[in-house]
């Protein structure tokens, strides 16, 4: 079967290959509808860059690629070197690129990891480069999505449920009398932010409460939301009685506020979050959290990409996966 190019894509639809060139680069300045046009002509004629190359490759590089949004969070950390160590069992090696959030770094892993050929990918996608992801499914490359996911991009994922851990948490805190709960969480356009504001919700209204948006605090999954919107909270004419954080980066800037208005946990503010880093258990008082088995979501990531890789050839494939590990309810002395 002829392999595809960019004239080809050109001439589905009707526009010159430098045009084509700009749309698949990622530049800004192109008219939407000629963004689709060219889109359209990808989808339709199977098209992906590099595509010859690719098909003349004889061997595989043994080689994987990692995209995370921040290396410095311990959930990425542990997750990475069980990936790592995983891979080089199979006797793979693992290409790491830190995305820092960003959709415009990750653009540029995505289409650098293209080129270096790496046999597959795992990635905890910003969600903002669904193309971009569906030129390497339909070009063949198994992709396996972790931690959150872009929907209808065909590939395997390994996820906690976010909303499930969330509720747990929020749940625990009404029942050990606390009511005016706050929550402080990330962007609500990736699953991960979504699901735990969804979790919130859901134990409020089962029962009985409202929540009140004065207590909803929304920024990124970084320290400096956290400290900010904390700070928020604390200067409201009746704070909250207990607050919930969607992350252990954003609880570290959350906790930094609490202490510089001395603020005694739990005595004046029952405190939980996401994550359970090494300090959590360590904090005094320790922290009530939600533990994923980031570990086992490294390790089953890189055991579905790898099986991928290694049957790809085979016409009858498995199904794809999507994998959803349980979280883990923590109680300790913060609340």
């Amino acid at each position: 079967m002829k392999v595809k190019t960019i004239k080809d894509v050109a001439k589905q639809a009707g526009v010159s290959i430098s045009t084509v060139s700009r749309v698949l680069n990622g530049y800004k300045n192109v008219n939407p509808e000629t963004h689709e046009l060219v889109m359209d002509a990808v989808k339709r004629i199977g098209y992906s860059p590099n595509a010859l190359a690719r098909s003349l490759r004889s061997q595989s590089t043994r080689t994987l690629g990692l995209i995370v949004n921040n290396i410095l969070n311990p959930i990425y950390s542990i997750m990475g070197q069980a990936i790592e160590d995983t891979a080089r069992n199979y006797g793979y090696q693992v290409f790491l690129c830190n995305s820092g959030a960003n959709p415009e770094y990750e653009l540029q892993y995505l289409e650098g990891l293209y080129e270096k050929k790496v046999d597959g990918i795992i990635i905890a996608p910003t969600g903002q480069n669904k193309e971009k992801l569906e030129l390497y499914v339909n070009s063949g490359i198994p992709v396996v999505q972790v931690d959150r996911y872009v929907a209808g991009l065909g590939t395997d994922a390994v996820l906690t449920d976010n909303a499930e851990g969330a509720y747990k948490l929020v749940s625990h805190m009404i029942k050990r009398g606390y009511d005016n709960i706050g929550i402080i969480v990330g962007v609500q356009t990736v699953t991960t932010g979504m699901e735990r504001m969804t979790g919130y919700f859901n134990a409020l209204a089962e029962h009985g409460f409202h929540p009140k948006s004065e207590y909803i605090k929304v920024g990124h999954f970084d320290e400096g939301t956290g400290y900010k919107a904390m700070l928020e909270l604390l200067s409201l004419p009746v704070p909250p009685r207990a607050v919930f954080v969607g992350n252990n980066l954003m609880a570290k800037g959350a906790i930094k506020a609490i202490y510089e208005k001395g603020i005694r946990i739990p005595e004046d503010l029952a405190f939980g979050m996401y994550d359970d880093p090494d300090w959590a258990e360590m904090h005094n008082p320790p922290i009530t959290v939600i533990r994923q088995p980031t570990k086992e979501i490294g390790v089953k990531a890189t055991d579905i990409l790898i099986n991928r890789i290694l049957n790809q050839s085979k016409e009858n494939q498995e199904g794809l996966k999507s994998e959803t590990v349980p979280s883990e309810l923590i109680i300790r002395k913060s609340t």
